[in-house]
């Protein structure tokens, strides 16, 4: 059983949130100067849970209760079509912006022959996957695990976004 996110756990919930991202950069710079392979599906692991908190989080801000569940991608689809639609703008902008990326999508273009899957949708398919285990072995051969900062910054700017209004609508109603 999962715990349920909250606007009475929402500080603690991004602040955990946060935690397993920043130890999922450490693991990556580790992995990149050890090799050990390990390290990557940990990674990708603690990840996962990042963007599963946030998209929950962003969940109970959107729609004013906890959604029970933790495949990134329904919980996406459950969200408002706004909120939906600012998400998927937040995030190809990122991307777009990102040089990281174009680095990457050009690397992947010259060995692999195609264009990298980095549209949202495929994006949240892959890491709704990763936490259920399907793609752990094989972290190396998912070029979407790559768009993780952009999905979390699109994440983190819809969520800033919504309490922010939250609490400008509150101190106008006092």
């Amino acid at each position: 059983m999962s715990i349920l996110i909250s606007a009475d756990n929402m500080d603690g919930s991004l602040k955990i949130a946060d935690g397993y991202s920043q130890a999922a950069q450490i693991l990556m710079k580790s992995a990149g100067q050890t090799r050990r392979s390990e390290f990557l599906h940990s990674m990708v692991v603690l990840r996962a849970l990042s963007l599963d908190i946030y998209m929950r989080c962003l969940y109970a801000l959107d729609r004013n209760k906890a959604y029970e569940g933790h495949h990134v991608k329904q919980v996406f689809a459950a969200l408002s079509d706004e909120t939906r639609r600012k998400v998927t703008e937040y995030y190809d902008r990122s991307v777009a912006e990102s040089e990281f990326i174009q680095q990457t999508h050009s690397k992947h273009m010259e060995i692999k022959g195609a264009a990298a899957a980095l549209d949202l949708e495929h994006v949240l398919q892959e890491w709704g996957d990763a936490l259920k285990g399907r793609y752990f072995f094989a972290p190396e051969h998912k070029i979407s695990f790559l768009a993780y900062a952009e999905l979390e910054k699109a994440l983190v700017q819809r969520i800033e976004e919504i309490r922010s209004s939250a609490g400008g609508e509150q101190k106008s109603a006092a």
